[in-house]
């Protein structure tokens, strides 16, 4: 664009003595440039209009003063358009300023971390309350030394029995997701034992007592404190399946010894002897093997129903006379039905 206006100014100032001037275009200018739509674009397109109004033009003192005045235009242009170059470089300038002040005083914030829960351990905790059917085994029995036997005879009782007993327990426990612990004590009836006693004691007997010649009666009560352990085994539709086991100690006591003669040996003269117990408790170590199910009742009431079995150890006694006596080892099959109730759900998250 600075070549075209010097060629124009060239041209107005010189003359061929006439007063009269010559514009010419730049040698090789195109006849028309292509416009452009910013402000540089229209002032350069003014000026070449101008300068290539006719290739060659002579004009007069008359012309001279319009042609002086188009040059004046597209000084005038040139200047706004400086003008308007500087304010939209200081607008950007601005701009890029504030989006950078921006960014710098507020930064992205960090996302949020999920909220921890704190487990409401409170939640886990629950006390039981139980009834059971305890059906004994039968157990190896055995009495010596007794009034009614050979001084120092010792004898195994045959056709032994044990009977059942009924009971009821209370404990507390605590519940980890699907994993159980508890504390139990249980106190029962007493359940009585039997056994068949040769005459004097003497399984070789040959005489003419009859061979079992007595029945030997005695009752046995128990109770234990039991620490157990559970593990759910899944639930389906609030009925859910578990298996546990159990130790503690058991306590045992002896009670009601009879000796009775049978009908044949009665009528031969033998007696019922009924000797004075001592030293009947004892204190075993117990263990438990269970299995089960739970019924939900309430979001907090559980139905349990399970089965147990219980081994309490051996039981050994004498009497005032001198006897002495063994049972052992005492075990029983329980049927249990027990309401938990829990104070929460579990142990899960507080608020679940």
């Amino acid at each position: 664009m600075t070549a075209i206006v010097a060629s124009c100014a060239q041209d107005a100032t010189a003359g061929n003595g006439k007063g009269s001037v010559w514009i010419t275009g730049r040698a090789g200018s195109p006849g028309r440039l292509r416009r452009r739509r910013s402000a540089f674009g229209n002032v350069k397109g003014s000026l070449t209009r101008l300068c290539q109004a006719r290739r060659r033009y002579r004009v007069g003192p008359q012309r001279m003063g319009h042609i002086r005045s188009h040059r004046v235009q597209g000084l005038s242009d040139m200047k706004r358009l400086a003008l308007a170059l500087i304010a939209v470089s200081l607008v950007a300038t601005a701009g890029g300023s504030a989006e950078a002040a921006d960014l710098g005083g507020r930064m992205p914030a960090a996302p949020l971390a999920p909220p921890v829960l704190a487990e409401d351990f409170a939640s886990g905790w629950y006390v039981r309350g139980d009834l059971s059917a305890s059906l004994f085994r039968r157990a190896s029995l055995g009495a010596g030394n007794t009034s009614y036997f050979a001084p120092g005879q010792w004898a195994d009782l045959n056709a032994t029995r044990a009977g059942s007993a009924f009971g009821g327990g209370l404990g507390v426990g605590f519940k980890y997701k699907w994993f159980r612990l508890d504390a139990t004590l249980d106190i029962r009836s007493a359940a009585r034992f039997s056994g068949m006693a040769p005459p004097n004691g003497d399984w070789l007997y040959a005489g003419p007592l009859p061979v079992p010649a007595r029945n030997e009666r005695f009752s046995v009560t128990s109770q234990t404190a039991l620490i157990n352990a559970y593990v759910d085994l899944g639930g389906w539709g609030g009925v859910t399946p578990y298996v546990g086991a159990g130790l503690g100690v058991a306590r045992l006591s002896a009670s009601s010894y009879s000796s009775t003669p049978v009908p044949a040996a009665a009528a031969l003269g033998e007696i019922a002897v009924t000797p004075a117990l001592t030293g009947t408790t004892k204190w075993n170590l117990a263990a438990a093997a269970m299995a089960g199910v739970t019924f939900d009742i309430t979001p907090q009431a559980r139905l349990d129903i399970g089965y147990r079995y219980l081994h309490m150890g051996s039981l050994r006694f004498a009497d005032t006379a001198g006897g002495s006596y063994r049972a052992g080892p005492v075990a029983a099959h329980e049927i249990r039905i027990g309401l938990r109730y829990m104070f929460g759900d579990g142990l899960g998250p507080a608020g679940q």
